[in-house]
């Protein structure tokens, strides 16, 4: 009895063990290169590689990436030392260089080698690499470190108002810590709010009617990677209009454009009128008094 018992978790142990062998898991590689738009090296399309294929369990995102680019004939440099420097024959002095996301963290991970659930570099089936050029140290593609996806411009009916954003090194938590501005320069100002949907940025405007306002924005990142939402046809500004700078990652700021209601020249212009009005009448009414 007790070798049927050991011959039946024998058996069990090898068909558990020949079973993880033949599992297969599915990974995604990206690169893309949409900021280098226009400079030697770069692609023609932005779109380097967008590759889904099988590897068994247990596959490293190292030996991940090196059988993607493989399969795929492009030269990545490198990659050995968990620092790619060139894809495609494309690199960058800094601020420009090749920054590497695992599963949308807005590459925000400690990179090759530490990615997978348990940050040991072991991938999980449906697990998505993704290498992007950046020519402005991350900022343009939405590089967490340099916080949310901000405005630079807005341009709100006959007002044009620039933004900034300065990001410090916090050596204790190894992340960047970033504060936002209304202006530039000597003349910049902190923003209103964190940027969140429940304490969005605060832009006070005074446009000529409140009901109606166009408005534009240029944001800190390339297009491909992030858009406004929220600013399309007129806007009504008088109780705030609520609009969004949104990357690609799933990151969003949040900001509400307000009528400053001390200069509401829609709302003061009939109040004006109604005071000119009264004021004639009690000069009409004094005058009378006085001829009789």
């Amino acid at each position: 009895m007790k070798k049927t018992l050991v011959c039946c978790a024998a058996a069990c142990l090898l068909f558990a063990q020949n079973a993880q062998a033949d599992e297969t898991i599915s990974v995604t590689v990206q690169a893309y290169d949409y900021t280098a738009a226009g400079t030697e090296g770069a692609s023609e399309s932005g779109v380097i590689m967008d590759y889904t294929f099988e590897v068994p369990a247990g596959t490293k995102d190292e030996e991940a990436i090196a059988k993607a680019f493989t399969d795929k004939s492009i030269d990545i440099v490198g990659l050995a030392d968990h620092y790619v420097s060139a894809i495609n024959g494309l690199s960058g002095a800094y601020p420009a260089g090749w920054c590497v996301a695992y599963n949308n963290d807005s590459y925000n991970g400690w990179g090759i080698g530490y990615m997978g659930p348990a940050g040991d570099g072991v991938l999980s089936d449906g697990d998505v690499i993704r290498f992007d050029f950046t020519s402005d140290g991350g900022i343009d593609i939405g590089n967490a470190y340099y916080g949310l996806p901000t405005l630079t411009e807005l341009t709100a009916g006959d007002e044009t108002i620039k933004f900034s954003k300065e990001t410090v090194y916090d050596s204790e938590t190894y992340a960047g810590i970033t504060t936002y501005y209304i202006g530039e320069g000597d003349a910049k100002q902190v923003i209103t709010g964190t940027g969140t949907q429940d304490d969005p940025f605060v832009i006070t405007i005074a446009p000529t009617d409140p009901t109606a306002v166009n408005a534009s924005a240029k944001i800190c990142m390339n297009a491909n990677y992030a858009s406004v939402k929220g600013l399309d046809g007129t806007l009504n500004v008088k109780d705030g209009a609520t609009f969004s700078v949104e990357s690609n990652m799933g990151v969003k700021a949040y900001y509400v454009l307000k009528a400053d209601t001390a200069t509401d020249t829609a709302d003061a212009y009939p109040a004006a009128l109604i005071m000119i009005a009264a004021c004639g009448l009690m000069v009409l009414c004094s005058r009378k008094r006085s001829a009789v």
